[in-house]
């Protein structure tokens, strides 16, 4: 009896042998995008103004040993703003408000960790370090009087943990569905956010800049933290 109970797990040894064998070695190109919109409606004039925001992420990458991976990320994206005549006849930044108000891009150095539960299917986590830059434009009115123009340039360090799952479409491509993230350290310095004041005939009131240095020590668990991506084997 017990001969028959060595021989199950013996056939199972041997598949999950065979399942990890086929990944050390293998370069791969993994990626996810974003896309979001909403519209705000102003009752008063009757217009509208539209922003949205569109990003992805990029990752190239190598299985070392069976269950390591190591290799480099790439980020970035748009936001942007759209507006009716009636709301941009309302404002002095007619000319300038619409269009691209802000873009970010970052480079990473990741290292991952995978769990291979069976041939389709598993779980991977694991460290990522990454800098980046995010330029931001904002136009508001302050009070009736005042029309404000503040750019915005931060430059950011950080140190993350993230994890996820995997699904194994076919030998050449998986589905990737990450699902939390941790932030034990993050350095940004923003350089110069200037702020302009102008009245309601793009005449100079006043500016003021300001240098920033902001960090956080301590852990920020985001979950869950959903996104979907997929991963192609080049070789």
């Amino acid at each position: 009896m017990k001969n028959l109970i060595y021989i199950p797990i013996i056939i199972l040894l041997g598949m999950t042998s065979r399942v990890m064998a086929q990944y050390n070695g293998r370069h791969f190109v993994s990626g996810s995008g974003s896309i979001g919109f909403n519209t705000q409606n102003y009752k008063a004039i009757e217009g509208a103004k539209s922003r949205g925001a569109i990003g992805f992420d990029m990752s190239v990458g190598k299985f070392v040993t069976e269950q390591k991976v190591t290799g480099w990320s790439l980020r970035g994206g748009l936001t942007l703003q759209k507006t009716t005549k009636d709301v941009t006849d309302s404002s002095i930044w007619s000319d300038k408000a619409d269009g691209i108000e802000g873009y970010y891009a970052g480079i990473g150095k990741f290292w991952q960790y995978y769990k291979h539960v069976n041939e389709h299917w598993g779980f991977y986590g694991g460290p990522d370090i990454a800098a980046s830059v995010n330029v931001d434009n904002e136009y508001h009115i302050q009070g009736t009087t005042e029309y404000v123009h503040t750019r915005t340039t931060a430059f950011a360090l950080g140190f993350s943990l993230k994890a996820g799952a995997y699904y194994k479409l076919s030998e050449k491509c998986w589905l990737n569905a990450s699902f939390a993230f941790i932030n034990p350290v993050y350095l940004s310095f923003e350089r110069g956010s200037n702020t302009e004041y102008n009245g309601s005939t793009h005449n100079v009131l006043r500016k003021s800049k300001i240098d920033k240095f902001n960090y956080a020590l301590s852990p920020n668990l985001n979950l869950p933290a959903i996104g979907l991506g997929l991963t192609y084997f080049v070789r």
